[in-house]
């Protein structure tokens, strides 16, 4: 995870397979969220719950955070990740809010603001 996916440059199908097996990892684990490179494939997309990250579009690919909220607003958030085991946790520390720019599985082009 310390290396960035590769860019996605053709949408279709493929993307839209991804998007809902990811998808479907994330509502049978009660996951926020899971990114294809968790994963093992070398994609730049991420897959949310819209219910429990409260986010209203639900795949994002090829996200670039273009703003952030101040450094002093930064929370402590206490995680797991669906590669490490069930009771491994840890606290990190998260921007309030972003703004993301994304692409859907079509390829076009959103920006959505996060928190």
């Amino acid at each position: 995870l310390r290396i960035a996916a590769a860019p996605v440059t053709s949408f279709g199908l493929e993307i839209s397979e991804l998007s809902a097996a990811l998808a479907k990892v994330v509502s049978k684990e009660g996951a926020v969220g899971l990114a294809a490179s968790q994963v093992g494939v070398d994609a730049r997309v991420l897959v949310m719950d819209p219910v429990l990250s409260g986010v209203p579009t639900a795949v994002l690919v090829n996200p670039r955070i273009t703003a952030r909220t101040p450094e002093e607003e930064m929370r402590f958030w206490r995680e797991r990740c669906l590669v490490l085991p069930d009771d491994v946790r840890v606290t990190l520390m998260r921007d309030a809010g972003i703004t993301v720019s994304a692409q859907d599985v079509m390829g076009r082009p959103f920006s959505q603001q996060l928190t």
